[in-house]
């Protein structure tokens, strides 16, 4: 007798603990699968190239919910799985792979379906995340945040839930461990930050196109400063202002530089002001979801408030300007500067310096040095092997998986 195929609400909590079981006895395949942003993007963009590149000996797979994104990988010959088009062969793919590596909280890289959090239970989980931080996250903002508002509550979920964590020194280990509570540790560096210290492959610059107006002004030799405000819990600050961006309409001007708005990818919209941009000369607001990193050695200098580009951007050798923002001003918990080595790197300005410190950053830049002891201080291996590394940890992770040492005890 052939019974009608249950109809599941993948939403249900239960179904987490029925997936879980099922998982953890799977056998496993020799394969990884790799989730993302929206966009192709951050640091499991960059180890799924790597991945593919090398030939290794597992299979790669990029899990996406994006069917536009999923379609310009099958364009370019990648292999992607759109996760929706048929999910029991999705179910069936995360129940056999033998790890999968993320960027991001991982409740937001599976939409919050617990049957997906349950099928890769049985899977090597591996964050890379998407940066280095000055803000206090999940575990350590406990008595800040709610743990009985759902929301806070699903992000602690999602962020506790892998097995070992990408960190670049000894410096940062124990921010992992009250942020997101990970033991495990691989010393390894950022996949994005590769194409800073090396030429780019053809195949990164996906996700990474400019418009015609961007690429004539990236093909110039004008001097172009990146501007990257982080994401804010709460109301954004002064240099994500109309003011601040006239003020930099008025230095572009008068010293003949260009200033290219990079939104964090949160952002959804190319730009929520587009009546700015067209009386901007000088000022260029870039998509949100456009990858930045192939064009970070283009930039004469990065402004941001406590992005977490900052600590990328530093191994262009290049000045950084952050927005002075007193310590634990913003919701009473960041950005917190004891989280990372106490190096002055940066030049910090507010409204009335912006310019005297960006003319002496780009004209001198007095810290150098410092900047080159911070970079000395958060990678503790060279950046430009990140991927490798990380590729022949995986084949390491995979092989085990696929072939596991069966125990007997004589009775």
């Amino acid at each position: 007798m052939t019974s009608k195929p249950e109809t599941l609400n993948v939403y249900d909590p239960g179904l987490f603990f029925e997936f879980r079981d099922v998982s953890l006895k799977m056998p496993k395949k020799p394969l990884v699968l790799f989730f993302g942003r929206k966009t192709f993007s951050d640091n499991t963009k960059y180890l799924f190239l790597a991945c593919v590149r090398q030939n290794p000996s597992f299979e790669v797979m990029w899990c996406t919910w994006d069917s536009h994104l999923h379609h310009t990988l099958e364009q370019h010959g990648l292999p992607s799985l759109l996760i929706t088009q048929d999910f029991q062969t999705t179910v069936n793919l995360c129940l056999e792979a033998a790890a999968a590596v993320f960027c991001e909280n991982t409740h937001t890289a599976l939409q919050g379906v617990p049957l997906l959090r349950g099928c890769l239970a049985g899977a090597k989980k591996i964050q890379l995340w998407h940066g280095i931080s000055v803000k206090r996250m999940d575990l350590m903002i406990l008595h800040d945040m709610n743990m009985l508002d759902k929301s806070f509550r699903n992000n602690c979920v999602g962020t506790t839930g892998f097995d070992c964590m990408a960190s670049s020194s000894s410096q940062l280990d124990h921010f992992w461990l009250h942020a997101f509570g990970v033991q495990h540790m691989l010393r390894v560096g950022q996949a994005r930050n590769e194409v800073i210290v090396r030429e780019s492959h053809a195949e990164e610059f996906i996700g990474a196109i400019l418009t015609p107006q961007e690429e004539a002004l990236f093909a110039s030799n004008a001097r172009k400063i990146l501007v990257a405000p982080t994401w804010q819990r709460g109301p954004a600050p002064w240099i994500s202002s109309d003011d601040f961006h006239a003020q930099l309409e008025r230095l572009g001007h008068e010293h003949h530089l260009f200033f290219c708005v990079k939104q964090h990818p949160f952002a959804a919209v190319k730009s929520d002001k587009p009546q700015a941009k067209r009386q901007y000369k000088h000022v260029l607001f870039l998509d949100a979801g456009l990858d930045v990193y192939p064009w970070l050695n283009a930039f004469s200098a990065l402004i941001t408030d406590y992005s977490s580009i900052m600590f990328d951007f530093i191994l262009t050798r290049k000045p950084v300007l952050t927005y002075d923002i007193p310590p634990h001003a913003r919701l009473n918990f960041e950005p917190d500067y004891s989280l990372v080595p106490d190096i002055a790197f940066s030049y910090g300005f507010d409204k009335a310096s912006l310019q005297s410190q960006l003319l002496l950053s780009l004209d001198v830049h007095p810290h150098a040095q410092a900047q080159q002891g911070m970079v000395e201080a958060l990678y503790e291996t060279d950046p430009a092997h990140s991927c490798h590394k990380l590729v022949t940890y995986l084949s390491q992770v995979t092989h085990d998986a696929v072939h596991k040492v069966i125990q007997v005890e004589h009775i």
